[in-house]
């Protein structure tokens, strides 16, 4: 796993993945294998591991990790994984982080997810 921004440019470019902020890649789509960048592998382990976090980016790794997910699933079109991926955040907050749906927290890493969809390129916000 590239462990530096450096390391996960290299990384990319060695597996043809372009793009402005790529930070996640699933290899091949539907495999069982998926990559995230330094930044939103550091905020989710943070997070797992007690750490304070900065809410907003832990709602945009938390997208970046639905997004990945859904790839796994096998889906390759990327505005339709995108839309099932940011659909998924408010419930995957709930059930798998342990966010109290409403709280002032959950809000507002929801509100950093949603921010962070918001700044995608737009071949990943084509159907929502």
């Amino acid at each position: 796993m590239p462990d530096s921004q450096a390391n996960w440019d290299s990384f990319l470019a060695a597996h043809n993945e372009t793009g402005v902020d790529v930070n996640g890649v699933t290899l091949p789509v539907g495999g069982n294998e998926s990559y995230l960048s330094p930044e939103i592998c550091a905020t989710l382990l943070g997070r797992v591991n007690g750490k304070p976090v900065i809410l907003d980016a832990l709602g945009a790794s938390v997208d970046v990790l639905a997004h990945e997910a859904i790839h796994m699933r096998g889906e390759s079109d990327e505005g339709v994984t995108e839309c099932a991926a940011i659909r998924a955040v408010p419930g995957f907050l709930v059930k798998r982080w342990g966010f109290r749906k409403g709280s002032r927290a959950y809000k507002q890493t929801l509100l950093g997810a949603r921010s962070y969809h918001a700044r995608l390129a737009s071949q990943y916000r084509t159907i929502c």
